[in-house]
């Protein structure tokens, strides 16, 4: 239940973003910078946090308020800089509770795996029922959902990839937002490459299919043993205050659903950065674009599922 309210949480903001903007919140507003969860921020009541973002200016050269890498995989940026942020001003970002999955979080791996802490990778290491948890909180808190994403691309570099398409010949264009990107949120319109100046693209007439049949968020797949582990800065847990820029590409701001990327469970060694799944038996929760949270089967169909991720697909569909 308190997962389901989470997610309704989440929608609460999508809508409460879209009456006061006129249009749908961005994925994100440039290529590493902040999330879709940190422009909901305002609309949450974490209007604080958001404000404190805004006023950061970077005093090691590494941008100003929305314009920058929030997590920063190197030693400069929001995150990671000492000067202006300490470990309690940490703790007021790992503290928003609608992000966490209780079952997950609380159950079993316990509250203290949120990144309170700024630690060098690896350095802080939990064991719970047997596994060796790290707490590496050098990009970021850590969250439990994530935007969908629907792709039918086989082999994609990431789960935040802009082109969205079954056409490989555009991936020359990378991080450029292709009209090919059929996912209910889509990167940010902004000028002269500044972030700064990020608006939104999209009204929710873009769903054409409605509201009500539109996969927007779901619990992200984290597998067994590797909750709270950030070691590949992409691949494990992730945070939620932007995609981290790693390898010169952006991660894990979202998680895919298509035919050939089913529900995972928690046993799944399936490489976590591409699926939705969760912790709870048997079912994975999905916010639709209605603000309704719906219990989803591990064993729906993929194909179902990507048909209510795609924006642009006429097919007949309704969660069972």
């Amino acid at each position: 239940m308190q997962c389901s309210n989470n997610l309704k949480q989440l929608g609460l903001g999508v809508h409460n973003f879209a009456s006061a903007m006129n249009k749908v919140p961005p994925l994100e507003v440039k290529r590493g910078c902040a999330s879709i969860q940190v422009l909901l921020f305002p609309y949450l009541e974490q209007a604080s946090l958001y404000s404190f973002i805004a006023g950061y200016e970077g005093s090691r050269n590494a941008g100003n308020g929305f314009d920058q890498d929030l997590c920063a995989s190197g030693t400069t940026g929001f995150w990671r800089d000492t000067t202006y942020m300490t470990n309690e001003m940490r703790k007021g970002f790992s503290s928003v509770n609608y992000v966490k999955c209780p079952t997950r979080r609380t159950s079993v791996a316990g509250t203290t795996l949120q990144g309170e802490e700024l630690a060098t990778a690896g350095s802080i290491r939990k064991t719970v029922n047997g596994n060796e948890l790290q707490n590496i909180v050098a990009y970021g808190p850590f969250s439990d959902y994530a935007p969908v994403i629907y792709t039918t691309y086989a082999s994609p570099d990431c789960t935040n990839w802009q082109w969205i398409s079954t056409d490989k010949s555009i991936n020359s264009i990378r991080y450029a937002d292709h009209s090919g990107n059929v996912s209910p949120f889509r990167r940010a319109r902004i000028e002269n490459n500044n972030a700064n100046t990020w608006g939104s693209k999209d009204t929710f007439s873009r769903w054409t299919r409605g509201t009500s049949n539109q996969l927007i968020f779901g619990e992200k797949h984290i597998p067994l043993g590797v909750l709270g582990d950030e070691s590949t800065a992409w691949r494990h847990d992730q945070n939620f205050l932007s995609a981290t820029d790693s390898g010169a590409r952006d991660w894990a701001i979202g998680r895919t659903v298509c035919e050939n990327r089913p529900l995972a469970r928690p046993t799944d060694s399936r490489d976590p950065q591409h699926y939705f799944g969760s912790w709870h038996s048997g079912i994975c929760p999905f916010l639709l674009g209605d603000g309704s949270v719906q219990s989803v089967s591990v064993t729906a169909s993929g194909k179902l599922l990507g048909n209510m991720a795609n924006v642009s697909s006429t097919a007949v569909v309704s969660l069972p």
